[in-house]
């Protein structure tokens, strides 16, 4: 782990010392400039000429004492690494473009495992669409797990849901992870629309069915009032039997008229 941290560090240190240099390159780019523009003015030509190349020599003299520390730099670095560190370095750095290279890897053969599974889905669905409700002797799949495998292995799944207008089809594939419901499922969905007579058919026997639900609902309700003004007329009739007329036994306990002649 040191000679791990050890590299990093040096490698941290070099971008510093870049970036440490082009901006030192910068400033005295920009103060050469400007003394050479100062002298132009104030002493002429010739004497900016003359500046100018001391400045060259001085810049060059520069550049050579630097790359003269770091050339030292660099032996003083490369002699404290031991060839340990640096095999443990190494090892590191090969574990991190294998790990990356992997996971490329495993992401490319999942997005084309994916589409082989959008194919195949695809065109199952079509047949099952292309097939609905033919005349026997065929017979429509029923819902759940199908015949047809995906390519990990798993059968697909057919969902159905009846509508007015036709019958929507859902075929499904768990997707890599082989639970349903997330989000690397695979769905491809179809509308098997009905005929225009079915429709047609369907709707008159909703129509029959709700008014034979509101005719048996009103008479319910008419049967419940006419039960009710027959109770209240038994209260009455009880409370006032003077004007109710004669009554059943009354009627019968009548004489009839002698219809016989007399001799």
């Amino acid at each position: 782990m040191e000679a791990v941290a050890e590299l990093i560090v040096a490698i941290l240190a070099g971008f510093v010392g870049l970036v440490a240099v082009l901006a030192e390159a910068a400033v005295m780019l920009l103060f050469a400039i400007l003394h050479l523009l100062f002298i132009l003015v104030t002493q002429g030509v010739r004497a900016a000429s003359e500046d100018w190349g001391k400045s060259k020599e001085q810049i060059k003299s520069k550049r050579s004492q630097r790359a003269a520390n770091a050339k030292a730099a660099d032996a003083n670095q490369q002699a404290r690494i031991e060839p340990r560190e640096m095999i443990v370095g190494g090892t590191v750095l090969l574990a991190m473009i294998t790990t990356v290279l992997g996971l490329w890897v495993k992401q490319r053969v999942n997005e084309r495992r994916r589409k082989e599974a959008e194919s195949i889905v695809a065109k199952c669905v079509d047949g099952i669409e292309e097939n609905w409700g033919s005349p026997p002797p065929h017979v429509d799949p029923a819902e759940g797990p199908l015949d047809v495998i995906d390519n990990w292995d798993r059968p697909l799944e057919l969902f159905v849901d009846e509508y007015l207008l036709g019958t929507l089809l859902t075929v499904r594939s768990a997707g890599a992870d082989g639970k349903s419901g997330t989000i690397d499922d695979v769905l491809s969905v179809r509308l098997k629309r009905a005929k225009a007579v079915d429709v047609g058919r369907e709707l008159g026997h909703r129509v029959v069915d709700k008014t034979k639900d509101e005719l048996g609902d009103l008479k319910e309700r008419f049967g419940e009032k006419a039960d009710e003004m027959k109770e209240k007329l038994a209260a009455v009739i009880k409370r006032h039997p003077e004007d109710s007329g004669p009554t059943d036994d009354q009627r019968s306990g009548e004489i009839a008229p002698d219809t016989s002649t007399e001799k």
